[in-house]
């Protein structure tokens, strides 16, 4: 059976790796995002009402900061985004976890629904790159906002020799793509690297249409699939359908 290729962060592509394998799948990781702790100081949370995570790297990030200056943050609601995010949120012991279980967009939502402007400050805690800027975005609904820069996501300057071994020698069936950056990132090494040539005999998982779209540009996969929701396990589903359908 073709292995698959994990993209995410290193520690999130490990949690995948096990998850995947109760699916008798077999995985090579080759991150294409690289997390680095940011110095940043942690707001007062007297007042917050709610902090907001849209990844697991800024929930470990600002756990691990906390922890560092002796805050205590478990008991402010952890607004996520989705399962991976919620799931980081409950290991690091925050009590009140509320999980949008989709996108950004889900997660506004959900917030503008479960929050109030009058009830105190909502905490982005965020990389230095976002997609949605939520302290911004909830000023214009009369909220107070603060932004905590946490983390930056570097991008990987090339591809593991293991891997771009297993994609000249045929080994890889599947690439899983949970976000744009790591889409993109995968792209501009495949031009650069030269292993697009070997995108032919690949299977594109991706997280949204527009992960799928940024995965598109140059590369020519077998066949692009896009998850039905943008969550983790819907991901899983995607990509055992493919696994399926394909034979392997």
């Amino acid at each position: 059976m073709a292995k698959v290729l994990l993209t995410r962060p290193h520690d999130q592509s490990q949690s995948l790796t096990q998850k995947l394998a109760v699916h008798d799948l077999e995985t090579l990781i080759a991150p294409m995002l690289e997390i680095e702790s940011m110095v940043a100081s942690i707001p007062p949370l007297q007042h917050a009402q709610g902090l907001i995570f849209c990844s697991p790297s800024a929930v470990t990030m600002f756990d691990k900061r906390c922890r560092e200056n002796g805050v205590e943050a478990s008991e402010v609601p952890a607004f996520c985004v989705g399962q991976g995010t919620k799931t980081m949120a409950e290991n690091c012991g925050f009590k009140t976890i509320i999980s949008a279980d989709g996108d950004a967009k889900d997660l506004m939502r959900l917030i503008l629904t479960q929050t109030r402007p009058d009830r105190g400050v909502m905490v982005h805690v965020r990389g230095a790159d976002v997609t949605k800027d939520f302290a911004k975005l909830l000023l214009k609904y009369g909220y107070q906002t603060e932004s905590t820069v946490i983390y930056n996501a570097r991008t990987a300057d090339s591809i593991e020799t293991a891997a771009m071994n297993a994609m000249y020698a045929g080994e890889i069936g599947y690439v899983m793509f949970f976000s744009t950056r790591t889409a993109q990132a995968f792209v501009t090494l495949a031009k650069s690297q030269g292993f697009a040539a070997a995108a032919p005999q690949m299977t594109a998982i991706c997280m949204s249409d527009q992960v799928a779209e940024a995965a598109r540009i140059g590369v020519a996969w077998r066949s692009v699939r896009v998850a039905h929701q943008p969550n983790e396990n819907a991901m899983i589903e995607t990509l055992c359908d493919a696994v399926s359908a394909l034979g392997g």
